[in-house]
């Protein structure tokens, strides 16, 4: 699961899920607050709800394009 992608600002957590699926991750998921946020890539998958619950997941990365304003966010996943 990425998590990122604050509202205006997609590029970095679509680039982060790119990555992924390029270095073999075989499920990327994307999570970000913009509502109007979409997977640039047919084999990257939108997780919903917002908040996403990070449990079911193995791997979680926090951050790409996400901004400041959600640190209260960060701290719960933790």
């Amino acid at each position: 699961l990425l998590i990122g992608g604050a509202p205006g600002k997609p590029g970095a957590l679509q680039l982060a899920g790119h990555a992924a699926i390029s270095a073999g991750a075989g499920w990327v998921s994307l999570a970000s607050p913009d509502p109007a946020f979409q997977p640039a890539l047919p084999d990257l998958m939108l997780a919903t709800p917002w908040p996403p619950d990070p449990s079911p997941y193995h791997v979680l990365a926090v951050g790409p394009g996400l901004g400041t304003h959600h640190a209260a966010l960060v701290q719960d996943l933790y």
